[in-house]
């Protein structure tokens, strides 16, 4: 669980300048009480809500972090959360930057 939370606190550091301040207190507030798989869904629902992408998104690196939390199969704040990631990271260009 140290490489994904480390992972995790890589993709927060890289996505807080294109987040909102309560998402941003959202996300570290779950990250600083070991809830690193809502961290992670709170991160993202963020990012897609907005249709934003951090610097250097890479999706398949996304993606890995997401199945090793389990999201694929449970998340808490979104029940479609799996399937709007995905759409999501696969619309990704360079230009969406």
């Amino acid at each position: 669980m140290i490489k994904e939370k480390q992972t995790l606190e890589a993709f927060i550091s890289m996505s807080k300048s294109i987040l909102s301040s309560e998402g941003r207190d959202g996300v570290e507030h779950y990250l600083e009480h070991g809830e690193y798989e809502m961290s992670f869904e709170g991160l993202v629902i963020e990012l897609y809500t907005t249709r934003m992408y951090p610097p250097y998104f890479d999706f398949a690196k996304w993606k890995e972090l997401g199945l090793a939390f389990g999201l694929d199969k449970e998340s808490v704040f979104d029940e479609k959360f799996w399937d709007k990631f995905n759409e999501w990271g696969q619309k990704y260009t360079p230009e969406n930057l």
